[in-house]
């Protein structure tokens, strides 16, 4: 018989079935002894197949021999690895992507529909809420005016706002921190109209915030930052509030100096003032203080001589004429 011409293997009932799996172009190891014949497998000689040589018949089989325990169906053998089906994977990560392009668009549709930055409500069991402290009853005269700074200065924050279209600061204000949750509390003109707004920490750090409620009607706004470590400040009762008392103004002056402090008194209670809010114009009730007020005070604290906030620093008279005429909005 020519060696390189194989008769085909049968596979009888009760035969032996060697461990081989069909591969072409690889070389052919001795046969086994055939089922049922009783004759063996000629010595191989012959050449790789479809590589020169003579005829190999069509229907000899190209054999590669697996070592036992790796062939499937023999005893111990492992399933071949198969190819990892991808698909669930990509339309989980489609199905993300769609997801955030629908928010950034949800995000951008309410800034443009409110006509400033993203309003969002409060998560469930969030409120904006503080609470109004009775006077110390051991502070005797009160703290000085380095005591106060450092005890209300982390309290109160720096606001920048952006307009529309824009990437550059449009105007800065303040805002006094009202709970651990990140709510501060500044005054509506301050993020009337933006685009976005960021808060600056006393500490240096700067977030990215969200509008949660303004009302021109009394000047008021709450936005909310995302953070650890915040220091609330005190609050305490603007009715008990006396003329001639000391008051100290804190608040980012001219819109670049956060952290400014400056002292004065409380010049006049339950001032009524008329201001411009938006394209109305609102009537309050106001404290007036002789403490510096500056453009950029906006919203940041005035403070009694306990280191508590009893105002919310919100306009002065603006002409040449007039000196250290600063009003607050009382706690």
């Amino acid at each position: 018989m020519d060696q390189r011409q194989y008769p085909q293997y049968p596979q009888q009932p009760g035969g032996p079935c060697p461990p081989y799996v069909q591969q072409p172009g690889m070389e052919y190891p001795p046969y086994p002894p055939y089922g049922g014949q009783g004759s063996a497998a000629p010595p191989y000689g012959g050449p790789v197949y479809g590589q020169g040589g003579g005829p190999v018949p069509p229907r000899a089989p190209q054999y590669v021999y697996q070592t036992p325990g790796s062939m499937p169906g023999v005893p111990g053998g492992k399933p071949p690895r198969r190819r990892r089906n991808r698909a669930p994977l990509v339309a989980v990560l489609l199905c993300l992507g769609l997801a955030a392009t629908v928010f950034l668009a949800g995000e951008a549709f309410d800034a443009l529909r409110s006509g400033g930055a993203a309003r969002r409500r409060p998560a469930p069991g969030e409120v904006p809420s503080f609470t109004i402290e009775d006077l110390p009853e051991d502070a005797d005269g009160g703290l000085s005016t380095v005591e106060i700074a450092k005890t209300v200065g982390p309290s109160v924050v720096c606001i920048n706002v952006y307009e529309p279209g824009s990437i550059s600061i449009a105007g800065s204000g303040s805002g006094i921190i009202l709970n651990e949750d990140g709510f501060i509390v500044t005054n509506a003109h301050v993020v009337e109209g933006s685009s976005a707004v960021t808060v600056l920490l006393d500490d240096g750090r700067e977030l990215d915030a969200w509008i949660v409620g303004s009302d021109t009607r009394t000047d008021l706004a709450v936005v909310k930052i995302t953070a650890d470590g915040l220091v609330p400040a005190s609050f305490g009762d603007s009715d008990i509030l006396q003329v001639g008392e000391r008051a100290v103004a804190i608040g980012n002056a001219a819109g670049q100096l956060s952290g400014t402090v400056t002292q004065g008194i409380i010049s006049g209670l339950n001032r009524e003032i008329s201001m411009q809010a938006g394209n109305s114009v609102v009537t309050m009730n106001l404290i007036q203080t002789s403490a510096a007020i500056n453009p950029g005070n906006s919203g940041g604290a005035l403070v009694n001589r306990f280191g508590q906030v009893i105002g919310i620093n919100s306009a002065k008279l603006n002409s040449s004429m007039f000196e250290g005429i600063g009003f607050a909005i009382p706690s």
